[in-house]
């Protein structure tokens, strides 16, 4: 059996406070015992165990956060590159609109010219 260890011990062996250490043995996270005084007794084993999942969890999480901000910065840069093609497209249309307008003032000042169904046979057919 492996030696048991107190809260203070155990925050001490790993440069923990003891505030750490009880958290972790009231959410269950490291298994302890309480003695008749209240005092909790941690084995050395089940402390080591504890520290090393939690140091492989914070890496976990460090490679997650890593892995959000680069999904992040993907998606602001894709973000920008949406606003500027949008920002051209808007111009293509005000281009496009100006044309418009100008052709339909050409159009405006040209007199109409009336034709016939006949007339239009006759053009087309060549009669």
């Amino acid at each position: 059996m492996s030696k048991m260890l107190t809260t203070a011990q155990v925050a001490q062996r790993f440069g923990l406070s003891r505030s750490t250490v009880s958290r972790a043995l009231k959410n269950g996270d490291l298994r302890g015992i309480r003695d008749n005084r209240g005092v909790w007794k941690i084995a050395e084993d089940d402390a080591h165990k504890w520290r090393s999942d939690a140091v492989h969890e914070q890496r976990a999480h460090s490679v997650h956060d890593s892995a959000l901000r680069t999904r992040a910065e993907v998606a602001e840069a894709r973000a920008t590159a949406l606003e500027m093609h949008v920002s051209d497209l808007q111009s293509e249309r005000d281009d496009l609109r100006k044309q418009r307008d100008e052709l339909q003032a050409k159009l405006d000042g040209r007199p109409v010219e009336t034709v016939s169904i006949s007339q239009l046979f006759g053009r087309l057919f060549r009669r």
